[in-house]
C-alpha cells in the first residue's frame, strides 16, 4: 500500500505563484474550507470583496495593508498576492 504524502500549504502554493495571485487565493480558500465571504469579513473587507476579486478580477491590485492582512489570514507569502 502506498503511503500518502502530506503536503503543506507552502508546497501547494509555491508552483502557483507564477500563475497569478487569484489562483493562490483560490487554493488557499479551498484549503481553509471557509466561504470567501467569511474570509473577506475576517480581514476587515466587505463580504463580496474576494468573490468579486476571484470572479471579475477586480480590483486588479490590492493595497499593501489589504495584501498583508489577507496573506496572514491565508498563510501565504505577501509577495504571492502581488
Amino acid at each position: 500500500m502506498a503511503t500518502r504524502q502530506t503536503r503543506t500549504m507552502q508546497d501547494l502554493v509555491a508552483p502557483l505563484v507564477d500563475d497569478g495571485p487569484r489562483q493562490v487565493v483560490n487554493l488557499a480558500i479551498a484549503e481553509l474550507h471557509q466561504p470567501a465571504e467569511a474570509i473577506s469579513r475576517a480581514v476587515g473587507l466587505p463580504a463580496s470583496y474576494l468573490q468579486t476579486y476571484l470572479a471579475a478580477g477586480m480590483p486588479s491590485t490590492r493595497p499593501a495593508p489589504v495584501r498583508r492582512r489577507l496573506a496572514a489570514y491565508l498563510s501565504v507569502q505577501e509577495n504571492a498576492l502581488r
